[in-house]
This record gives C-alpha cells, structure tokens and sequence, in this order.
C-alpha cells in the first residue's frame, strides 16, 4: 500500500516518509537506494576517537533507517580502526548488521592487520549469518515508481515525457526532464526548474519569446495568453473548431499538464459544440473548466473513467443541458458550480434535484435572483456568490450560525452601475466587509448608508493598491535598509526600528544608497526616471534626465553617479550628465579614474573622459561587473565569473557556478570572493574550485558587508515583515 501511497504523492517530501514505510513493509534494496537519492541522511563516522566511534555505532542500532546501510557498508569499505582496541567498537558494529543485502555482498580479504585479520572476519561471517530473512521479492508498483525517476538518454525524451503526462502532478518527473534539457543547453531546463522553485520572476524572463514554442504538440490549439505552472501549460482557452481539429490534436497526452481551460464561445450549435469544447481523455489533469454548454457537458459525461475536476461553470441555456448536468455521474470531486445564465432558484427550481449538487458546496449566479441567497443556505451551500463581473461587483455570501449572511462586497476592476443601498435592502446580511478596487472605492457617505441595513465589519485596502515590495537596499554601513512599495519607499533605521516614508516616486523599481548612506538614488520600474533623494530631509536633492529606459545604475562616489544604457557619467551637484558608452550592460568604478564597463562578451576598461580603452574577453555576455580591491569581477551568462587586476587587465581566476544562472553581488573576505547566484553563495578563489559558501537568501532581501567576517541580511517575509540577521562569513 505504501508504495502505491509514494506513486499518488505529489512532491518529494510528501514521498519520502511514505517510502520510509514502505520500506518497513517489505525492505527492498530498490526502496532504499531511492531514499538514499531523494534523501541522502547518511550517518558518516567522523569520530577520531574509539569510545566516540562507539558511541555513533550504537546510535546506528537504534536507528529504523534503510539508509544505515549505506552507513555500514561504508565504514566495511573503509575500515577507519584496525587496532587490537579497536575490537570493542567492532563488536557493537557488527552486531548492528541486520540488512539482508549483506548476506549478498562479496567484501574480499579485509585489509586490516595480520594479527586480528581473523578475529574480524569471524566476526563478520557470524553478524552475516544472524541476519534473519532475505532480500524480499518486489512490491506492488515499485517498478512504476522507480520509472519516475529513470534518468533520460538521449533516445528516450518520449518515454520522460510520458512519464509527466502519466502523472501530471507529480513534480519529480518534470526535475527530471529540467536537468536532461539543461544538459544540453536548452533555456527550457532553467524555466522548468524556475517554476518548480516558485521564481516566478525569473522564469517569465525566461519564457519571453518562447511562450508559443513551448507549448509544444498544443499550440496550434491554444489560444493566447496561456499560464504555464510548473514548466508547462497550465491554464488555457482552447482553440478547436471542428472534428478534424479533435480528430488531429485533441487525443495528445500533453494535455494532461492543464488543470484549468475554457472552449471557444458562441457557438449555438450542439453538435459544433462537440468539437469548439472539447474535452477528453488525454485532459486527465483538469480541476477547472469553464464555458461549458451542452456539447461541453456531453464531452464530460462520454468519459469512462472519472474526473478529478472540482468546479465548472455552465450556461444552463437550454433543455439539453439543463438534462446533461442532471445526468452526468462521473464528478466525483466536483465542490464549485458556477452558472453562466440567470436560472429560477426557488425551493421547487430544478437545480435542487441534479444529483450532483449533493457534492456542490461553492455555488455562483452571474446574474441577481431574488430569494436565491436563502434556497442556497437552505440546500447547504457554503458559499455563494452573485458574480455581477459587468456591472462590476462580487457578492460572495458566506456561512454564519445565521445561514448566509456574512456578505463581501468586492469590485471587479469596471465601473459600478449597480444600485448597491437598493441590492442590500432585498438580502437578510448581518454583516458586510467591503475590498475596494480600481472602480470601485466606497466613500464614507457610502459606508454610512449601508450601516442602516448591516454592520460593516472590515474595509480592506484595495488590491490593486496593496503594497507590493519591488526593490530593497541595505547601506553600506548596514544602518539603514530602503524598501521600494508602489509609490513610496520606507527606510527604516535599523538599530530604532524608526521609519519614515519617501512619498510621490514614479513606481521605484530599484534603489542604491551612496556610499555615505545620506542619500538614496531611485529608478523608476520602467527606468525612465532617476532621483536622488536627501533621506533625512525626505526631499529630492536632484532629478537626473536619463536618455530612454535605464537598466543599471551606480554611485562612482558621493559627487557621482553612472546609469546605462547608455552609460552616462552624472555630477550629483548640476545633475549634469556624459554619455560614455553607447551600449553597456554593467559597470564598475576604479580606483584611478577609469571605469569598467560590460560590451557584449567583453569588459572594456576606459578613462571617464577621452583616452585608450583596453578590453578584456569574458567568455559569456556580462551582466554584473564589480571591483573588488585590486581585481574587477565580472558575472555572466550560464553562472561564468571571470576576473582580472584592474591594474594591467592580467587573468585573477575563473570559474562556472554549478546552477549556472547569473551571478548578481560579489564582496571580498579574506581574498575570497564571495558570489551571490540566485538564492545561494559560493566562495570562489584563483585556481581552486567553486565552494558552497551554506548561505542562503531569497528574491526579497538585500545583503550588506559590515566588517570583514560579518554579512547583514534584510529580508521582507511573505507577510511583509522585516527580518534582520547578521551571519558570520568563514571562507574555506
């Protein structure tokens, strides 16, 4: 059972326990080496001393772990004690052998001392003899399993993506197919694992440009605007029209990856409807669909095996559909029914008797039926919901000890041409909370008239306007932090906890303190706009006039500051500016006047002003560029660092981080360097290899160097509160 339990999982934490039973069922070797790869707790002996050794091989006895035997055989392998004391710790050892695969394994002669070389192989002959039982023959489904983690060949991608579509919301066959793409250099690799991390940001970066490639066998019957989740399509307007397009595309099993789709509307004509809302087998991953009419519906009902989907919306527009909903049996898991028509909803309406609205606990109207809210708390819907999307509100009623009486009132982002006092007046509510949009912001006026027929419980800020952190910063000095929220940035000082706002930005998207920490230097999200704020004065001291949209910008030093492309040279003081270079990507200051800029696979370093320039091969397009005292760093493509002394443009060191994604922050410890790429660092040293550095951050967090050692992290948490760690740096 546990086996079949690991299959049905949907991640691998989910499965590793369920494997560890599993394995405690029926411990085949199989299970364990699977463990091993998705959970790799091995228990080393890194004891030096024997009564340590001991100790740890004690422990291992009481350990219910099919990854001890891993342990074991390693210490067999490489036989860390071979003294005449050290015979006590190899009695406890090896009276914790108790897997079968040791009656199966051929150590050879041990290589340890003449004199107890017999005594330690009686020993070893008598543990392998008291083990009980053997290796047991293979589970139910284990082979099913082990298929999901089969590493491709270069003959086999069919087979791994059969592997997805078998099992669609499994996230461990996708991985799998993530790592064989990025092998080979395809961006596809990248923006599957992207989004299996949850980097939305990163990866829609990386989908620009590939949105209609990588829907691959579908395309040519996806409409636009397809959401894809988890590297694949996953929420979509299907484009059918007549039998041949089902005939042709509707039978691929790639459509099992959506989980929400629409067919095309206005079609009136059942039959045609057959086809423009397809919907079959291979759509075995669907939780979602909508625009259903007769055909849809008949589509779902002529399926064998039943769905998982857990809501649909139907245009209940005719006698046919109103007979297909009544008699479509194959919904197990069906909870939400949205309705597309305006349909009577007294006590005798017909709803009531479709049998499937025993299961329907979320039910919508898109149009207002008097006497409906009532008919629905009576039937014991949860929730309902007058889904007015044109006139521009929701009504969602929600369950009291009252019945339906909780009301939110929420906008849909139109104009409100709803009569809302005279709405209220027909519904029995005891209490309303209000979540304003664009379109809709009740005024206090307003709020004091619907007090008359409710209470008004909660007037929640609105959506559109909620605060949405899109940039950070920590000064130099690690005192302050600037964090960039729709039109304002906060800073925050540190060692208080005191806060003031920089109000009327143009949307910032990034922030720089000057090296001082007295001022801070805004972009604009679009990069059409860069201010230079006196903090403490909370006022602009100066607007720099960019040329076009700016990616990247810098202080050179508390009078001057660059921005590119095109890389311009500004006077804090006029706010006059140079254009230096046409086209850059990054740039560095150096030390004697010159500047090191990003030009395609090169760093150029050139005079602020006129003079020679000498170019530098960084071997990927640059995208960071950084002086670290005596040498400039440059992050590009594919996790390549390069660097070199900026004295004479001389080779300091290469390297290639093994995400391969684009090195973003570089500092300097002890001669170290210390990258940032993505999520984690890595120490990096001239001639040696990358080195894990176990520090960690996320996409919401700024990172400052205080003193040598000593690195400041500030990070806004998923609820918008403000974390402060200082993490001491160790180089290797």
């Amino acid at each position: 059972m546990s086996v079949r339990a690991a299959i049905a999982a949907k991640s691998d934490a989910e499965r590793i326990p369920l494997l560890e039973a599993a394995f405690r069922e029926r411990p085949h070797p199989a299970i364990a080496d699977l463990l091993l790869k998705l959970d790799p707790q091995d228990y080393p002996l890194d004891a030096k001393r024997l009564a340590d050794a001991e100790r740890w091989a004690r422990d291992l006895r009481r350990r219910d772990d099919p990854r001890v035997a891993a342990a074991q055989a390693a210490v067999l392998a490489a036989l860390p004690f071979t003294s005449d004391s050290s015979k006590p710790f190899w009695e406890v050892f090896f009276e914790g052998l108790s897997d079968p695969r040791f009656k199966h394994v051929d150590f050879g002669t041990f290589a340890v001392r003449e004199r107890i070389r017999g005594w330690f192989e009686r020993r070893m002959a008598n543990a392998i003899e008291r083990i009980e039982g053997d290796v047991p023959e293979a589970p139910d489904g284990l082979a099913e399993l082990l298929a999901l983690y089969e590493e491709p060949t270069e003959t086999n991608e069919e087979a791994l993506l059969a592997a997805i579509y078998a099992h669609p919301e499994d996230d461990a066959p996708r991985q799998i197919y993530a790592d064989w793409l990025t092998e080979r250099d395809d961006p596809r690799g990248e923006f599957i694992t992207l989004q299996l991390r949850g980097e939305e940001k990163e990866a829609a970066k990386l989908l620009k440009g590939h949105e209609r490639e990588w829907l691959g066998p579908l395309e040519p019957m996806l409409r636009k605007d397809v959401v894809f989740e988890r590297g694949f399509p996953a929420r979509a307007v299907t484009a059918f029209k007549q039998p041949r397009d089902v005939a042709e595309h509707g039978h691929h099993p790639a459509w099992a990856t959506l989980v929400e789709i629409q067919g095309m509307t206005g079609e009136h004509d059942v039959v045609k409807q057959r086809s423009t809302e397809w919907v079959g087998p291979a759509f075995r991953g669907l939780r979602i669909v909508r625009g259903l009419h007769a055909g849809g519906l008949a589509n779902l009902a002529a399926v064998e095996e039943p769905w998982g989907i857990e809501a649909i919306e139907v245009a209940l527009d005719r006698v046919e559909t109103w007979d297909l909903l009544a008699a479509i049996r194959n919904l197990p898991h069906l909870h939400t029914l949205w309705i597309d028509r305006s349909v009577p909803l007294d006590a005798d309406a017909p709803l009531w008797r479709v049998p499937l609205m025993a299961r329907v606990k979320h039910l919508g109207l898109s149009d207002l039926v008097v006497g409906a809210v009532e008919q629905a708390a009576a039937h014991g819907i949860e929730s309902f919901t007058f889904d007015l999307w044109r006139q521009g509100l929701q009504l969602v009623f929600r369950r009291t000890a009252k019945g339906l009486t909780d009301l939110l009132i929420r906008g849909t982002g139109k104009k409100v041409t709803v009569d809302i006092p005279a709405v209220l007046a027909q519904l029995s509510v005891t209490a309303i909370s209000v979540e304003p949009t664009r379109g809709f912001a009740p005024t206090p006026a307003d709020l004091e008239k619907w007090r008359g027929i409710a209470s008004i419980r909660n007037v929640a800020p609105p959506r559109e306007w909620k605060p949405r952190l899109s940039a950070i910063d920590v000064s130099r000095d690690g005192t302050r932090v600037a964090m960039a929220c729709a039109g304002a940035v906060r800073v925050v000082e540190l060692a208080s906890g005191a806060t003031r706002e920089l109000r009327d930005i143009d949307a910032p998207g990034f922030l720089q303190w000057s090296p001082d920490g007295a001022r801070l230097l805004v972009r604009s999200w679009g990069g059409h706009h860069l201010t230079i704020w006196d903090v403490d004065a909370g006022a602009i001291a100066q607007r720099l006039h960019t040329k076009g949209s700016i990616m990247g910008m810098e202080w050179v030093d508390d009078g001057h500051v660059v921005s590119w492309p095109p890389l311009v040279l500004y006077d804090t003081a006029t706010a006059e500016g140079t254009q230096l270079e046409r086209v850059t990507n990054a740039a560095a200051v150096l030390p004697d006047g010159r500047i090191a800029v990003s030009k395609g696979n090169a760093v150029v370093l050139r005079p602020l002003g006129k003079g020679p320039v000498q170019e530098l091969d960084a071997g990927a397009a640059v995208w960071h560029v950084v002086r670290l005292g005596d040498r400039i760093v440059a992050g590009g493509n594919k996790g390549l660092v390069k660097a070199w002394r900026w004295a004479d443009g001389s080779p300091a060191g290469e390297w290639r981080l093994p995400a391969e994604w684009r090195p973003s922050w570089f500092a300097e410890v002890d001669g170290w360097i210390l990258a940032r790429e993505s999520q984690g660092f890595w120490w990096l040293r001239e001639g040696r290899e990358p080195v894990e550095a176990g520090l960690r951050v996320t996409d919401r967090s700024s990172i400052a160097l205080l003193r040598s050692h000593v690195a400041r992290v500030v990070r806004i948490s998923d609820d918008d509160e403000l974390h402060v760690e200082d993490v001491e740096l160790e180089a290797p």
